[in-house]
């Protein structure tokens, strides 16, 4: 794989519709600006306004006793120099500013978007599967509006995405639980009902509708159902396992949503008409199951979900990780009707066994993509060779020689020094990328927003001598993570 030295070139080739570069090519970048003071990140997005300007949105947080907060800064000179931070989500809750989103819409506003969800959750992330509130605010003539609510506060809302809609407008489609749901059955399992919203400034549309639950049987209809002499069927009285997350897609010319998502599959009944999860897909009207996994498995891929793209023909390509494949991957299936074509790797090692820690997908206007993945070629538990590798599609179904954007391996420094009474005490310091976003400058070259995480693991060895006289030696060790995001313009 090329390394940044040949990158910007390929990302500009591809850019402008050149397809897929060959060979070496020179370039230089601009140096990595941080934009995080805390250095406690976990998700970033960027945008670019039609005047130029960066957009970026991170999570940090002060210290650990402290909620995620969602930040915004921007810059009006390339990256150059960036605003001041400030906190968009800061509500006096509590409560953790989840995964968060930057769209401008056809008129230039600026939507900033989040879900609250508890303090240090560990199952949310892109794909939603925690429950929580979501919320946006507004930039508009130079100031922010209040947060405003998306969904019913009654119930719990789960997965969502943004979707801007090719005519300017900005629509936002979220799962949530109904409003019958009892409360004992609140995971992400039960939230079967998928709603859509335009938004316009700090105004949200009356959501819309797509997946509607079958209402439960109220307590009055029981009562007279036995009082008749009628059976009440159970499977009518408690929630079906038919809740959706890792929603991703996108809104066609008429406003219309489309998008994949993850389904439980078929829990209920006897044990051989059960199924694994199930990779579905929303094509406006109905949902098609496209793949199942592997039955009475768990796959946790709520901090890498499938993806739901349009290419500059219209076609819809599903974008994802599969578990089964030789080599860890990133694969492009392009979506045929109900079922799904032969796919391109995007992502994938070239020597060694490979592990892939995280992997996001970027739509680019003009139905351009990118993928972004952190990519390890040695594997196992916890490599020490992750880098950022980007591959770029013009739209066509083609996709670029993954370029690598970071050299974190060489960047790795450690030292080792004998103290007082035979002590020593040494330090490895390592790099690893975990997020990632990517938009196109008003120059029509790729920026790049990451979170970098700083690893640092500190030993201390120190010999001594038992009651017994036997001599012996005593270790310890303090691994401490200092995630913060960077910007990089190509």
């Amino acid at each position: 794989m090329k390394t940044i030295i040949g990158t910007f070139v390929l990302a500009l080739m591809l850019l402008a519709g050149c397809g897929r570069a060959s060979g070496a090519a020179a370039g230089r970048s601009a140096a990595m600006v941080k934009l995080t003071q805390f250095d406690h990140a976990e998700f970033c997005d960027l945008a670019v306004g039609a005047d130029g300007t960066l957009h970026a949105v991170f999570t940090d947080r002060p210290d650990l006793t402290k909620p995620t907060y969602a930040y915004y800064r921007a810059s009006t000179d390339g990256g150059k120099s960036w605003s001041p931070a400030n906190n968009l989500s800061d509500d006096e809750s509590g409560n953790d500013a989840g995964f968060a989103r930057l769209v401008i819409d056809g008129k230039g506003r600026l939507y900033a978007l989040w879900k609250y969800v508890r303090k240090d959750e560990l199952l949310d992330g892109p794909g939603g599967g925690a429950r929580g509130i979501l919320v946006y605010r507004c930039l508009e003539g130079g100031a922010w509006s209040k947060r405003v609510p998306l969904g019913d506060a009654k119930v719990a809302t789960f997965s969502w995405f943004p979707a801007l809609a090719p005519d300017g407008v900005l629509h936002v489609i979220w799962s949530q639980h109904a409003l019958d749901n009892p409360s004992t059955y609140v995971t992400s399992a039960y939230a079967n009902w998928v709603r859509q919203a335009a938004l316009n400034g700090a105004s949200a549309g009356s959501a819309k509708d797509l997946i509607v639950p079958k209402p439960l049987l109220t307590d009055e209809k029981i009562k007279a159902m036995r009082a008749a002499g009628q059976r009440v069927p159970y499977e009518e009285t408690v929630p079906r396992q038919n809740g959706l997350i890792n929603l991703h897609g996108y809104a066609d010319a008429k406003g219309v949503a489309h998008f994949v998502a993850e389904h439980p599959g078929i829990q209920d009944g006897p044990s051989a008409q059960q199924t694994g999860r199930q990779i579905v897909v929303w094509d406006g009207a109905k949902l098609t199951p496209v793949y199942a996994f592997q039955k009475y498995q768990t796959y946790n891929n709520f901090n890498n979900p499938p993806a739901l793209v349009q290419d500059k023909a219209g076609k819809p390509h599903l974008i994802r990780a599969p578990e089964k494949s030789e080599k860890p991957c990133v694969r492009d299936y392009p979506v045929e009707g109900e079922a799904l074509g032969d796919f391109v790797n995007v992502i994938m090692p070239k020597s060694g066994p490979g592990k892939l820690a995280n992997w996001q997908v970027h739509p680019l206007p003009g139905g351009r993509i990118a993928v972004t993945a952190a990519l390890s070629e040695k594997g196992g538990y916890d490599p020490d060779d992750l880098e950022l590798y980007v591959s770029f599609s013009n739209g066509d179904g083609k996709w670029s020689e993954p370029a690598r954007v970071t050299s974190n391996q060489s960047q790795q420094s450690g030292f080792s020094k004998e103290t007082v009474a035979g002590n020593t005490i040494g330090a490895l310091k390592s790099y690893k990328p975990r997020f990632a976003a990517v938009a196109v400058g008003k120059d029509g070259k790729p920026c790049l927003l990451m979170v970098k995480n700083e690893d640092t693991i500190v030993g201390v060895t120190s010999p001594g001598v038992t009651s017994s006289g036997r001599s012996v030696t005593a270790t310890g060790s303090l691994r401490v993570d200092h995630p913060a995001v960077y910007f990089l313009k190509f």
